[in-house]
């Protein structure tokens, strides 16, 4: 950046040209999870591994009832963390619509500007 650029800010042809260029300053959005996807994501942890190998384990000894309770316990643990990554993604979403805003400099002026239009003029 030159001397100029950084004391006064881009013109408002520079900022044109570099918004034609590299596009908006913004991060790319994938699609969010799926429900299903989320549920079943909180099967891939180490701690449920070892609770259905318990569990399967019990169930070859004929110990219905802890076989039962462990079972139960994975279901619990798993239905908990898509609830809450459920909640988290929400509230993600709901950050991201939110209409952020900024201060630019160009030719010696400071307006305001709202979300992803920072450089529409």
């Amino acid at each position: 950046m030159k001397k100029d650029e950084i004391q006064n800010g881009l013109t408002t042809q520079e900022a044109d040209i570099r918004l034609k260029k590299f596009g908006y300053n913004t991060l790319p959005e994938k699609p969010p999870p799926t429900s299903l996807v989320i549920f079943i994501s909180q099967f891939k942890n180490p701690l449920v591994y070892v609770l259905l190998s318990a569990g399967v384990v019990t169930l070859f000894l004929k110990e219905l009832s802890d076989t039962l309770i462990i079972f139960f316990v994975v279901i619990v643990n798993s239905t908990l963390g898509y609830l809450q990554e459920k909640k988290a993604n929400n509230a993600l979403r709901s950050l991201r619509s939110r209409k952020g805003s900024c201060r630019w400099k160009n030719n010696t002026r400071q307006p305001p500007i709202f979300g992803r239009s920072c450089f529409d003029r």
